[in-house]
């Protein structure tokens, strides 16, 4: 997927991203394994901005910072119970094209376990329903490696919400 732009501030094409990547967006942290699942989301989610000031930090410690979204296309809908319910609702899935700063650079693992500690504090209420958050907490302010912090999000079992589908994001 290629990204054209007449803005000097869009990157022109897609920056090549190593997955797994942390996905950091209004407020909350999310390992994301592919970039379909970040390029589709709902109607709702686009218009609302989740784009905006995303930030991903890649399996190579690489940050790119996301300024938006172009819709590509409306996707089908996929005859499941969800679908139905948002499809009435009027907030179809959408497929969309990032656009990222022109610019990548390197982020240390204490600045990325200082973005996922803002993340604890910002959104107390989402962190707090995840079962044996402290030791999570705790895992990954010891964690050695981006790897590991990858791993550390992967061994814990907690009820995800994604934020672009639910509360209008």
């Amino acid at each position: 997927m290629s990204l054209s732009s007449d803005n000097d501030n869009e990157s022109p094409v897609q920056p090549t991203i190593k997955f797994p990547v942390l996905e950091f967006g209004q407020g909350l942290v999310n390992v994301v394994e592919s970039l379909d699942y970040i390029t589709n989301c709902r109607k709702r989610g686009y218009t609302n901005g989740w784009y905006k000031g995303l930030v991903l930090v890649d399996a190579e410690s690489r940050l790119f910072r996301v300024l938006g979204a172009r819709k590509l296309k409306t996707l089908p809908f996929n005859f499941t119970f969800r679908d139905f319910l948002e499809a009435l609702g009027g907030n179809p899935r959408y497929q969309v094209e990032l656009v990222f700063a022109p610019n990548t650079s390197r982020i240390s693992l204490d600045k990325v376990k200082k973005l996922i500690s803002e993340s604890f504090r910002k959104e107390k209420n989402f962190w707090s329903e995840m079962t044996d958050f402290e030791q999570f907490r705790d895992e990954i302010a010891r964690a050695s490696s981006i790897d590991e912090i990858f791993g550390i999000f992967r061994g814990f079992n907690r009820e995800t919400r994604d934020r672009r589908d639910v509360s209008g994001f």
